[in-house]
């Protein structure tokens, strides 16, 4: 990971849920600006020009809260925040950043929950003249699911916010000038580009929803559609690679016992055929 560590929280704000002594591992939340990548991402947009770009974005983690079990079944909590984030240079190229690091209790966790806001961005218009663009909504991510954390393993989640799709007309394609006219459609635009979902690798890929590049399946967790497991704001489906071969991630021929099973390229759509126990393109 080429991350930079922003200096955003001191380590014991991580350390709400009452943890003492002992080495204990590690919870990273890391920050990646662009389009989200792999599974759930798909093809970026293709750029605007003239383009409205952004050379600074900053916003806070107002709140920040994992919830779970420990092994005797005692519900544990980690909560943080607020945590500023301040994104300049490399941080908006679409590299993965960390952004606040700490120790978590062991434990299976399912659910993390994400307050976001003081968003202030700065950057050139379409003519090429300054700006600093303020708003004060509040962004909620969730993300559910079983996140297992023994005594020798690491927890990462990442942020990732479309920058990129704030300043363009979501029904036009055309860049909106940060102006009050636009301020609407821009905040529009802002409360629909962040996503949270764990990420232990830390490559801006949600886990849950990942076919490795050898084609050897899903990094683990469930492609279901609306599934409790690696839901993400009401759980968008997973769309895999034709390549892929795996667990959760079948190509045309690969067993399964359910559709979610089955890859859903756009391109080239699979369903769990029950006769066969394969993966197959929908009957006509």
């Amino acid at each position: 990971m080429h991350g930079r560590n922003l200096g955003l929280l001191a380590a014991a704000a991580l350390l709400a849920a009452g943890c003492s002594g002992g080495s204990k591992p590690n919870l990273t939340i890391s920050a990646r600006t662009g389009a989200p990548l792999g599974a759930r991402g798909g093809a970026a947009a293709a750029p605007v020009t003239p383009a409205v770009t952004a050379s600074e974005v900053k916003l806070v983690i107002r709140r920040l809260e994992l919830k779970g079990v420990d092994a005797s079944g005692k519900e544990i909590e980690v909560k943080a925040g607020p945590i500023p984030v301040d994104l300049v240079g490399a941080d908006l190229t679409g590299s993965t950043h960390s952004v606040s690091g700490g120790s978590v209790t062991p434990g299976t966790y399912t659910q993390l929950e994400m307050e976001i806001g003081d968003i202030e961005v700065l950057g050139t218009d379409t003519t090429g003249a300054s700006f600093d663009f303020k708003t004060s909504i509040d962004v909620e991510q969730e993300t559910c699911g079983t996140f297992t954390v023994d005594a020798s393993g690491n927890l990462n989640f990442t942020l990732n916010v479309d920058v990129s799709s704030w300043f363009v007309d979501k029904s036009t394609s055309q860049p909106l000038d940060p102006t009050e006219a636009n301020r609407h459609a821009i905040e529009e635009n802002i409360e629909r580009s962040f996503e949270v979902f764990e990420d232990n690798n830390e490559d801006g890929k949600d886990d849950d929803c990942e076919c490795d590049s050898s084609g050897g399946g899903s990094d683990g967790g469930s492609s279901l559609v609306g599934s409790s497991s690696g839901s993400h704001d009401g759980g968008e489906g997973c769309t895999c690679s034709s390549t892929c071969a795996g667990p959760m991630c079948q190509p045309q021929g690969g067993t399964c016992k359910a559709d979610a099973d089955c890859c859903t390229s756009t391109t080239s759509p699979l369903v769990c055929d029950m006769m066969t126990g394969t993966c197959q393109p929908p009957a006509l």
